[in-house]
């Protein structure tokens, strides 16, 4: 019994020890893989957190320029709008100012008409008063005349009548 113990002890100390030795064989292992594993998770976090950080950067710069388009796109958008919309007014305002000058125009060729008309009418009524005044004083004169003339023929047939009447007592 004892040679059997002591062999069994010898054979539970020495695998004892190899299960020591192959424990920290693993142990050693798993810390070196364990280790290994942190770096490279701390790796791949860092380039994780630079592949995120270039991402984000990229995608920035295209946004960027998308925006950059985007913007002038809207821009033009909106410039032929404003343009198409002023053009419209402007041209509700010019159809506006062409009716307003077109009523006053006509307003002041109507106002010169009849200054014209009232001044044309003046002239010929002046041109007619001087002309049946001259009528008038030809007429007058002509009636003057006619009188003197009458007057001067009666006269004359009186003086006859008075030479014969008094060259016939003469003669008598």
């Amino acid at each position: 019994g004892r040679a059997a113990r002591a062999a069994y002890a010898a054979l539970r100390r020495g695998t004892l020890a190899l299960q020591s030795v192959v424990r920290w064989a693993m142990a050693t292992r798993r810390l070196v893989r364990w280790c290994r594993a942190r770096v490279a998770r701390r790796r791949f976090a860092t380039l994780v957190e630079t592949a995120t950080r270039l991402q984000h950067r990229w995608r920035g710069a295209l946004w960027r320029r998308c925006f950059v388009g985007l913007r002038a796109a809207t821009v033009t958008t909106q410039t032929a709008a404003r343009r198409r919309h002023f053009l419209k007014r402007y041209d509700a305002y010019r159809v506006h100012a062409v009716r307003v000058q077109t009523i006053w125009r006509g307003s002041l060729a109507r106002r010169r008409f009849r200054d014209a008309r009232s001044r044309t009418i003046a002239l010929q009524s002046v041109a007619r008063r001087w002309s049946k005044r001259r009528t008038l004083f030809a007429l007058r004169f002509v009636r003057d005349r006619a009188g003197t003339l009458i007057q001067s023929a009666w006269r004359r047939a009186l003086a006859i009548t008075l030479v014969h009447r008094l060259h016939a007592e003469r003669l008598k």
